[in-house]
């Protein structure tokens, strides 16, 4: 039976990932992000590989019972680099980078919920840790459910980005 703990972690999971990828694919322009919120040349050079390596580890970490614990250290210590990087990228407007340029978006307050709910997401699945059952003693089919389920939940919410921006432009 797919459960909530299981569709919180798929959803983790499908966010960093998704939020990984396109900072390799788009490095130049996530190097600029990092440069303009303040971050030195060596450092955001240096974050550019660092961070996206991050999000991977801990969104694949999250499903192995040994790895969860640290995951979801890892998972608020990027969360909390997220809130510093909304609250300096807000007061410049800058480009949030984000998911790379598959979300065209500023920091700002989407992008703070945005964080906050993987906080909340990640604080829940801490308190259920006890009762996650280990990866391999899940059913397969609960798995992919709660894939096509994040996968559609992230699939809106880049839909209504690109829908509200296209009422801005219209």
């Amino acid at each position: 039976m797919i459960d909530l703990v299981m569709v919180g972690m798929m959803l983790l999971s499908v966010l960093l990932l998704f939020a990984a990828i396109p900072k390799w694919v788009g490095r130049a322009d996530f190097l600029v992000t990092l440069k303009r919120l303040g971050i030195s040349g060596k450092l955001a050079s240096l974050v550019i590989w660092i961070l996206p390596l991050a999000e991977v580890v801990v969104g694949i970490g999250i499903w192995f019972e040994e790895l969860r614990m640290l995951s979801l250290i890892g998972l608020f210590m990027l969360t909390a680099s997220f809130l510093w990087a909304i609250v300096r990228g807000k007061s410049k407007k800058l480009k949030c980078n984000c998911f790379g340029s598959m979300i065209d978006e500023q920091f700002g307050w989407k992008t703070a919920v945005r964080v906050i709910l993987m906080i909340a997401i990640g604080l829940f699945v801490l308190y259920k840790k006890s009762i996650i059952p280990n990866t391999s003693d899940m059913e397969l089919t609960d798995l992919l459910w709660s894939f096509i389920l994040s996968v559609n939940l992230f699939g809106s919410y880049v839909l209504a980005n690109s829908l509200a921006a296209y009422r801005k432009h219209v």
